[in-house]
């Protein structure tokens, strides 16, 4: 069904705003706009490869995202043999990731949480895996994994560096695995880090987060971006999908209370200078910042998916319909966390992460949320919840 889905819904087919802008640049890798390394750089990277592999051959195309599509969940399944008892229990969560609807509707495009959502799956496996092997070499591979994850999207690179230190603080040769963690880090990110501070001026192999923060702060509608760098100018202007709709219809007609444009002036010669005395002009202060974390919390928890929300794809709709559970299921699983203390001190992996997650991502100002920043917790609940469900007498009887 996941392979399918790809030839009824080719992601070639539906090129416009963030998935234009992905595979545009992934054809101009060696483009000097800044715009093309202001997020993390892998996606674009990866789509390089794709459009040289597939020649943009759409039937090789939907071959790429249907098999990424499907592999997706085996991976997340992989992680789910390591971490809970019973092999039912992780059969049943494979299919549970298989065929949820927001995981699949999502290939449809070329966005970047069609690589996170799998590299994070071989992550989360070879974190169990160098939890128990013990020994360096999977524990770099370990690093490699979440580096890769967090060079695709930001968020990851917190919930990596949590997964790594549990691993780390667990196990022998400390300085070993500390050096050789280190060594994997320094080569992937130096050269990135140099080509960006070449041409955004900034010592970062993750791009910059300066123009989502100042965005998200400023408590404004959109944001008009004027960039030079020794001459050469360029103008964009950017405003969130979320801001665009009322994401809790048919319940609410409640939206943001986000108005007005915030226009950012920055010479990028001059490194994160221009950009820090931006934020600290525009940004919001007191109750009103309140009120923007507060928005932006019922935004990412209850919010529409954009673009994966199309009417005419029955799995769009029904991912649509299923945003609802997601923050009752939340509650539900932290409750049922805190109530089997002993399960949860024993595999304190998933709610380390799934609190990082929560008080990163749904609790601050890093961006102007979107309900398709969502998409990782909803795989960590899933995997909680089964092993929360491992062990007691339900899944001793009929699970076993």
């Amino acid at each position: 069904m996941r392979f399918q889905e790809a030839y009824w819904h080719n992601p070639i087919h539906d090129l416009f705003s963030d998935p234009l802008r992905h595979w545009t640049y992934g054809q101009e890798t060696l483009s000097p706009q800044p715009w093309a390394m202001v997020d993390p750089p892998l996606f674009q990277m990866w789509l390089s490869l794709v459009q040289k592999w597939s020649l943009g051959f759409p039937p090789l195309v939907a071959a790429y995202a249907g098999a990424l599509s499907a592999v997706t969940p085996w991976l997340w399944y992989r992680f789910l043999r390591l971490i809970v008892r019973s092999r039912a229990l992780a059969l049943l969560g494979w299919a549970a990731l298989a065929w949820l609807p927001s995981w699949t509707a999502i290939f449809r495009y070329f966005m970047t949480e069609t690589l996170l959502l799998p590299l994070m799956g071989a992550s989360l496996w070879q974190t169990m895996r160098a939890d128990r092997q013990r020994d360096t070499r999977s524990f770099a591979w370990m690093v490699l994994l979440w580096s890769l994850a967090g060079m695709t999207r930001g968020i990851a690179v917190p919930l990596g560096g949590l997964a790594g230190l549990w691993v780390w603080l667990r196990r022998p040769k400390k300085v070993r695995n500390a050096a050789a963690a280190v060594a994997v880090v320094l080569v992937l990110a130096v050269p990135i880090a140099v080509r960006n501070h070449q041409q955004i001026g900034l010592w970062s192999p993750l791009g910059t987060g300066w123009p989502n923060q100042i965005y998200a702060a400023s408590g404004a509608h959109d944001i008009h971006l004027h960039l030079t760098h020794e001459g050469a100018v360029w103008n964009y202007e950017f405003g969130s999908p979320s801001l665009y709709a009322r994401q809790l219809q048919p319940l609410s007609d409640w939206e943001p209370r986000r108005q007005g444009v915030v226009t950012v002036s920055i010479d990028l010669t001059k490194g994160a200078a221009d950009w820090r005395a931006a934020y600290e002009r525009s940004a919001l202060k007191g109750w009103p910042l309140l009120r923007l974390r507060w928005e932006n919390l019922v935004l990412v928890m209850l919010g529409e998916s954009w673009p994966d929300k199309a009417p005419d794809c029955a799995v769009s709709r029904a991912a649509l319909g299923m945003r609802w559970i997601w923050a009752p299921f939340l509650v539900v699983v932290a409750a049922a966390a805190a109530w089997r203390r002993a399960t949860t001190r024993a595999q304190p992996l998933v709610p380390l992460l799934i609190g990082a997650w929560f008080a990163l991502q749904a609790m601050t100002l890093l961006a102007v949320n979107e309900g398709r920043y969502r998409k990782p917790l909803e795989g960590l609940l899933i995997v909680e919840a089964l092993v929360l469900l491992d062990g007691t007498r339900l899944s001793s009887r009929w699970l076993a």
